[in-house]
């Protein structure tokens, strides 16, 4: 798979092998080996990752199930980091699944409970 990445107006775009993940990786499978590749037509982009809109499952969706709604991810260039192919396949997390909508009030601390994962819960604390 190819990505896209500028970091800054003032560099040119990464090249080569790359590899990506999202914070948090909990499976081997969530960090992969891709090719970051240079296209003209998103040079005016920087500070972004352009992902592939083709192929059977989403790259976000196999770095750790992202869904490119705000999350975050790390790319590493060093190549003495870098295999010369996939770590493991990326984990089937499956679909997003919404809580169903539920009109009775649950407070701001039902919906902390509810709604946050521990990370952002023990960072509240």
């Amino acid at each position: 798979q190819n990505i896209f990445v500028r970091l800054s107006p003032s560099e040119k775009p990464l090249e080569g092998k790359v590899l990506i993940g999202r914070h948090p990786c909990n499976h081997p499978g969530d960090i992969q080996v891709v090719e970051a590749v240079d296209n003209p037509r998103l040079r005016h982009l920087h500070g972004v990752v352009v992902f592939p809109t083709t192929g059977i499952r989403p790259l976000a969706d196999m770095l750790g199930g992202g869904d490119l709604d705000g999350d975050k991810f790390f790319i590493i260039c060093d190549k003495q980091l870098i295999p010369p192919h996939h770590i493991q396949k990326p984990f089937d997390y499956g679909p997003y699944r919404s809580k169903p909508f539920n009109e009775k009030s649950i407070g701001l601390d039902g919906f902390i409970k509810g709604n946050m994962g521990m990370d952002e819960m023990n960072a509240l604390i």
